[in-house]
């Protein structure tokens, strides 16, 4: 499994659709009880709940066998399998021919930016910060976005990893994990998704940057395109996971070779899978210890997902606030950096 940063819909309980009926081919990745997950054609892991005297119909099943899986599922609620049943391998398709452009020949901003973004990840402290974020949703394109609720959460950063605790949907304390609550939500802000996008084996294609202002500072606007094939960005719905090939853009620091702004936008999603838009953006701002001590950490974040098949569209827009690091207690306060 590639390691990466995430986009993840979980809508058991919200309806979106009819019922959906599906026939899916694929190759079989894990065998449980209860359950079976396959590998398509179009490179998406799909998993499905197996009732009891589904699979024990028919032959034995291995792992790597071919398989139809016929199922349903309540609009974006996990797929039931209602037959499962052995086939043939397709005949040998022609060899794809490539249409990715070519490999940016170096920049020295984008390696000054991986080798800043490199060191930011192995010296971030370990701190805990006020995740907020307001969820939404339209239905139409003209129509306005309304506001379903709002999920307050601490999370906390140590060692590389993220971990969460007192949230709350509104005033209403939640015993789930945020993974287990119904509704969008990311990962990857914290360094993970800006090396995905840099790291040393150069998976982004670069064009020519153009100099920009943000938020009072001089930067680097780089648009770029990763592959599927070379992508970290992992997309997941209750039962679908697709790792997916994605353009965007950059805002490079000119003084501090660090990313102020990162912009992503799915591409090429398979046809069969729950979702037709994707798109998320980070932006992060230079934040000052009381202790004299420098960090460049997200300030907010926006997240977009689009229905396949619906007029319905979720968007999670999220503040990151009260830093606290755990060394010293020592408040983050948000301020310019001169």
């Amino acid at each position: 499994m590639r390691a990466g940063f995430a986009a993840v819909l979980l809508s058991s309980t919200l309806v979106v659709a009819q019922s959906r009926f599906m026939a899916t081919e694929g190759l079989i990745r894990q065998l449980t009880p209860g359950k079976l997950t396959i590998q398509t054609d179009d490179h998406r892991i799909v998993w499905y709940i197996v009732r009891d005297g589904i699979l024990t119909a028919s032959p034995s099943y291995a792992l790597g066998d071919r398989v139809e899986v016929r199922s349903f599922s309540e609009g974006l609620a996990p797929y039931i399998a209602s037959l499962v049943q052995r086939v043939s391998p397709p005949a040998s398709p022609q060899p794809a021919i490539s249409t990715a452009p070519p490999p940016s020949p170096e920049d020295a901003a984008i390696t000054s930016a991986r080798t800043a973004t490199a060191k930011f990840v192995e010296e971030l402290p370990s701190f805990q910060v006020h995740r907020r974020t307001a969820r939404q949703e339209k239905r139409g394109r003209l129509a306005r976005w309304q506001t379903l609720d709002e999920v307050t959460a601490t999370l906390v950063y140590r060692n590389g990893s993220e971990s969460y605790s007192d949230i709350r949907i509104g005033e209403e304390e939640v015993k789930e994990s945020l993974n287990e609550i119904d509704g969008l939500h990311t990962t990857g802000e914290f360094g993970q998704l800006v090396v995905g996008i840099l790291d040393a084996e150069k998976r982004a294609v670069f064009a020519r940057p153009r100099p920009v202002e943000l938020n009072g500072r001089n930067a680097w606007r780089y648009t770029f395109s990763i592959s599927r094939e070379r992508s970290k960005w992992r997309l997941t719905t209750p039962s679908e996971q697709y790792f997916t090939a994605y353009t965007g853009a950059l805002w490079i620091d000119l003084e501090t070779s660090r990313v102020l702004r990162v912009e992503m936008e799915a591409r090429e999603l398979p046809k069969a899978f729950p979702l037709d838009t994707v798109e998320m953006n980070v932006d992060y701002s230079f934040v000052k210890l009381d202790s004299g001590e420098t960090f460049l950490l997200p300030s907010e974040s926006e997240a977009l997902n689009c229905v396949r098949g619906t007029n319905l569209c979720l968007k999670n827009a999220t503040l990151f606030t009260d830093y606290v690091k755990f060394e010293a207690e020592s408040k983050i306060l948000f301020e310019d950096v001169k």
